[in-house]
């Protein structure tokens, strides 16, 4: 969502015409203002394209380290059905 992963896919700026600048999508996807990206400009956009949104890693984690430890945590159900 945030940002293109390299694809091609541009994201324009809401109220302005021009594309989002590699802090606004890094913003985008959670990352603070001191995250320090390296590399080319085409690099660091394709490393935040390609980034699981921060929060939503934490809570896929902690799920999982829950399951683990058989340790109860509120979920939703799949609202797939399953042959």
């Amino acid at each position: 969502m945030a940002g293109s992963g390299g694809g091609g896919t541009h994201i324009c700026h809401y109220a302005q015409p021009r594309a989002l600048t590699n802090r606004e999508r890094a913003r985008l996807q959670t990352f603070k203002d001191t995250y320090e990206f390296m590399g080319s400009k085409e690099s660091v956009r394709k490393q935040i394209g390609m980034a699981v949104h921060s929060q939503r890693a934490k809570v896929i984690f902690e799920a999982i380290l829950k399951t683990f430890a058989l340790v109860d945590y509120e979920s939703v159900p799949c609202n797939v059905e399953v042959m």
